[in-house]
């Protein structure tokens, strides 16, 4: 564990399993005015202890480790902002996690000035309330939005719960609809995004539920076959 020593910064505390990861954080917060690494850590047992001793005002942590870390931060009653760094592409609500819970995510795709802009806003913030109304002006915000799919509302209802692997006929009785209306979706869900059959329809969804895009090389792929058809 790597402990700060400006007391006059914003406390920063860090529980990332992937060591290049945590590496790559301790470099980026150095950048950011007024934050100091105060604890680093990646186990998620060593969360509680470095909230305790260190009193961060945010913690930088994986989604796995996340729920813990929220239960920590109320049960010790701490004014902490968290934020979500992951290898993954973009947030996912696989975990458990409510969006309005976190200030901001960084996925694998994050830019340099992205994630330090995201961490400077998330200081910005520390010291204030705790996470109210206001917040959903916060430019951090918008990445916990996964990128767009070219999907109508009801088309992405459809793709979600099939990424969580239930059937046409469970899909139905939950969406309140009927199963030939939810295979009228599946085939249109499978056009848009140029999939050819339900096994890619069923690996794209997952991929998707479990921040992941669907690789583009199969979208650009079936896009070319879609275009000669």
């Amino acid at each position: 564990m790597n402990q700060g020593t400006d007391t006059a910064s914003i406390r920063v505390v860090t529980t990332v399993r992937n060591v290049l990861v945590q590496l790559g954080l301790e470099t980026v917060i150095a950048q950011v005015e007024g934050l100091v690494l105060a604890a680093s850590a990646n186990e998620p047992t060593a969360i509680t202890d470095a909230i305790r001793k260190h009193r961060p005002g945010i913690v930088i942590t994986d989604p796995e480790f996340a729920i813990r870390a929220l239960r920590d931060i109320h049960r010790l009653r701490r004014n902490v902002r968290l934020v979500l760094v992951s290898l993954r592409e973009h947030f996912s609500v696989r975990d458990g996690i409510e969006p309005g819970a976190v200030c901001g995510f960084l996925g694998c795709n994050a830019f340099l000035d992205q994630i330090v802009a995201l961490l400077g806003q998330t200081a910005r913030c520390v010291g204030t309330t705790t996470l109210n109304a206001r917040c959903a002006d916060c430019p951090g915000r918008v990445t916990l939005l996964p990128p767009k799919l070219p999907l109508s509302s009801r088309e992405a209802q459809v793709f979600e719960m099939i990424g969580t692997g239930k059937g046409t006929t469970d899909i139905a009785e939950a969406l309140n609809l009927s199963v030939k209306t939810v295979e009228y979706y599946r085939q249109t869900i499978k056009r848009k995004l140029h999939l050819e059959n339900g096994w890619e329809l069923n690996e794209a969804a997952i991929l998707w539920r479990n921040g992941l895009s669907l690789p583009a090389h199969r979208l650009a792929e079936n896009g070319r076959r879609a275009k000669r058809r």
